[in-house]
């Protein structure tokens, strides 16, 4: 009766934790506030910088991540702006794909200017 008891405790709680940290990774991205389950691919605004400048160029810098566990990449708005060549910076936009709880994801940087 004990050790049923103690199994059920043990179990419970690693239930709680186990929904906790699936459910922590997932409630920062992406900053529209949407995000899937199953599916996301949402682009948002960050900065619009030259709003009268003309974007003649846009360039893009990504990262990737697996399963949760592993990311890579360089999706900074300096990689992205040097890319695509830009000096003057009219906007910038985040976009962020994500599949199946986080086993694939994919964020990047998108600079549009001059």
């Amino acid at each position: 009766m004990l050790i049923r008891s103690r199994t059920r405790t043990i179990l419970t709680m690693g239930a709680i934790i186990g929904g906790a940290a699936l459910l922590s990774g997932c409630a920062d991205w992406p900053r529209s506030g949407n995000n899937g389950a199953f599916y996301t691919n949402v682009t948002v605004p960050v900065a619009v910088l030259q709003a009268d400048a003309p974007a003649v160029r846009t360039g893009e810098a990504c990262s990737t991540g697996i399963l949760g566990l592993f990311a890579a990449g360089n999706s900074s708005i300096n990689a992205a702006k040097s890319k695509a060549g830009i000096t003057t910076i009219s906007t910038v936009e985040e976009h962020f794909v994500q599949y199946l709880l986080g086993a694939y994801s994919k964020y990047c940087t998108v600079v549009t200017g001059t």
